[in-house]
């Protein structure tokens, strides 16, 4: 529901969505910069389409949206790899 949502809003760039079944959403035009969040549960996922501008902030904190990263293969970037911590360390 968020991923479909940022399709309307994002236009360049890529942005990637990993929904809480695991399924990777991916949005904009494929150019860098590439960046990817984790969606923890569909109940996050429901209140961030609802109200975004409060809701990211939220989750960020509660740690239900979490920060990825890609992992670049020797042709393209893979979405993946070791989560980031939601705190400065």
């Amino acid at each position: 529901m968020f991923a479909a949502l940022l399709k309307t809003v994002i236009r360049s760039g890529s942005l990637c969505i990993i929904d809480s079944t695991g399924r990777p959403h991916l949005i904009g035009d494929g150019s860098p910069p590439l960046v990817a969040v984790r969606v923890a549960s569909r109940r996050t996922d429901f209140q961030l389409a609802l109200n975004p501008s409060l809701m990211i902030g939220e989750a960020y904190m509660d740690g239900t949206l979490t920060r990825a990263y890609p992992v670049k293969s020797d042709t393209h970037y893979m979405w993946g790899g070791p989560m980031l911590p939601n705190k400065a360390g």
